[in-house]
């Protein structure tokens, strides 16, 4: 009697485990939603309690390993919000997620908020038209290929919380001839480290900040000039 129940419950399990596998699996032709909910024409994935990230909309599989990404985002000066509101609750907008930007060619300019940590891997890949980004002091990582082939990218500042940089964020960002490092990572001219930000610079400006087309660098509390980056 024991047996049968055993060979039973066995059967059960195996069962359970198999549908949960083929669930997981995908073949070419399969489109699969990515995002929980949209507002204000972005989308969004429930990451926490009150957390979200800003994602894309579905995958479209290929084959059993590859798809692509299927954004939707016809916008070309985007604002991403610190809050949005799904059925009736408040969530805050804590990252950029993996590839929720990939190729939005027609994005030229990208306002993120103070309450993102994190930018995700290939959040802005191959998004050639983008050539404005303030990467805010809350983020702490930049994520592999973030902004490979940003080809409009002529400057970008590093802020004093960013404590890494995955590889190739920054690689064919060819214009990307200025970089602001304010953070405490060794970004050098033309070395591929830190993602390759400095690989293509003609300068690297360290614990400087931009003000219109000065350089400027504090020092006891004076501001000096390190920098002239006007034309």
């Amino acid at each position: 009697m024991k047996q049968k129940i055993y060979s039973s419950w066995l059967t059960a399990l195996l069962m359970l485990v198999c549908q949960s596998l083929s669930a997981q699996i995908h073949y070419a032709g399969d489109v699969v939603p990515v995002y929980d909910f949209q507002y204000d024409g972005l989308y969004y994935a429930i990451v926490g309690d009150f957390t979200v990230a800003a994602t894309y909309k579905e995958k479209q599989f290929h084959g059993l390993n590859s798809y692509s990404t299927y954004t939707d985002v016809n916008i070309a000066v985007l604002t991403i919000p610190a809050n949005v509101t799904y059925l009736g609750k408040t969530y805050s907008v804590t990252s950029i997620g993996e590839s929720a930007f990939r190729g939005c060619t027609g994005l030229t300019s990208i306002e993120i908020p103070s309450s993102v940590t994190s930018i995700g891997s290939g959040a802005f890949f191959g998004c050639t038209g983008l050539t404005s980004i303030e990467i805010p002091s809350s983020v702490t990582s930049i994520g592999y290929r973030a902004f490979e082939g940003c080809t409009g990218l002529t400057s970008i500042q590093i802020p004093n919380s960013v404590t890494s940089i995955g590889n190739y964020a920054f690689e064919g960002c060819t214009n990307l001839k200025k970089v602001f490092n304010n953070s405490s990572l060794p970004i050098t001219k033309g070395s591929k480290d830190n993602g390759y930000v400095g690989y293509y610079t003609i300068a690297v400006y360290n614990n400087c900040t931009k003000e219109g087309d000065f350089v400027l660098t504090d020092i006891n509390g004076k501001k000096y000039v390190c920098g002239y980056s006007g034309t």
